[in-house]
């Protein structure tokens, strides 16, 4: 299995480990890494994942920019979505929902922003993006109208589009990875 995504739960307790097979693997760390649980209902690759700050749920979404939500403890998919808004994420790094509805350019088409990560802090959230660049913006990252991005700062750096960003756990510093020119960059973080 080609792994997407993978993260321990906020007791690193539980592996969850997202794959290109439209599955999540729940795994018991305390158990050898027993599966627990395998979570299905993508109908694509899943791309990015996170945990909920108790535990208790995850949110994923796939390569045809599906947002699910999971109980974990029940291995089932919650489609009550609006009982999931108020859920305190651990992480944040799925492209996907309203806090995340400014890192969207202009006339996009779904396929500009490859990745998305928030702040240890939770203040901020960086992208990366199809045109090679990494943006900071405030988190939550809010579209100030319609078709309107929210304000960022914007570096350039990448000839290729941005495969992923993610920030050093003091988030003093960020990584990107880029795809066709096979690089990782190190930026020194500065707040929009």
């Amino acid at each position: 299995k080609e792994v997407a995504d993978i993260k321990f739960s906020p007791d690193a307790s539980l592996l969850a480990v997202g794959t290109h097979e439209m599955a999540i693997d729940i795994l018991d760390v305390k158990k050898d890494l027993k599966r627990i649980h395998i979570l299905k209902g993508h109908t694509a690759g899943l791309k990015h994942l996170d945990w909920s700050e108790d535990g208790k749920f995850l949110q994923s979404t796939s390569a045809d920019y599906e947002l699910l939500f999971w109980d974990v403890s029940a291995g089932k998919q919650v489609t009550e979505t609006a009982s999931m808004r108020d859920v305190k994420w651990a992480t944040f790094t799925v492209p996907l929902g309203w806090p995340v509805s400014g890192v969207w350019p202009t006339d996009s088409d779904g396929t500009d922003v490859n990745a998305v990560c928030r702040s240890t802090a939770g203040d901020i959230i960086a992208i990366g993006d199809d045109h090679g660049l990494v943006r900071i913006s405030r988190f939550p990252s809010i579209a100030p109208g319609k078709n309107e991005p929210a304000k960022s700062r914007d570096s350039l750096g990448h000839s290729a589009h941005v495969t992923n960003v993610r920030f050093f756990p003091d988030d003093s510093t960020l990584i990107s990875t880029g795809g066709n020119d096979c690089s990782v960059f190190q930026w020194k973080v500065v707040a929009p």
